[in-house]
């Protein structure tokens, strides 16, 4: 339900292109801080708008230059969708889809997680 397009993908392209200018730690720290947000959505529970919001404010925050070039709209009251007008009108328009929120961590596996689920731990590299 929830989806954006400035999720794993543009992260994934952030850490990529950041470790091409050696500051991978740089990028990782900020995508474990967005992991940080317990954005949790399932059918049968409620969730937590305040989560949302909050790391709705952080992708602004951390990426400025981006929410001055996209234009940003709120769907449906907490989705976010981002267009990056090209500068030929003429060519294909191109869709990058991702997600900010997760299904919940079944309390019985949560033992045998190394960290908790939103900590944000970058261990061994990753």
């Amino acid at each position: 339900m929830i989806s954006r397009i400035f999720g794993c993908v543009v992260a994934g392209v952030l850490l990529v292109a950041a470790g091409a200018q050696g500051q991978s730690g740089a990028a990782a720290e900020r995508l474990a801080a967005a992991l940080r947000f317990p954005t949790v959505s399932h059918q049968a529970e409620a969730h937590d708008e305040t989560a949302f919001r909050g790391l709705h404010r952080y992708l602004e925050q951390q990426f400025p230059s981006t929410h001055e070039t996209l234009t940003r709209e709120t769907v449906a009251g907490l989705s976010l969708l981002y267009t990056w007008p090209g500068t030929d009108p003429s060519l294909a328009p191109m869709l990058l889809t991702s997600h900010l929120d997760v299904v919940p961590a079944p309390p019985s596996t949560l033992a045998s997680w190394q960290h908790p689920p939103f900590d944000g731990v970058i261990a061994d590299g990753f």
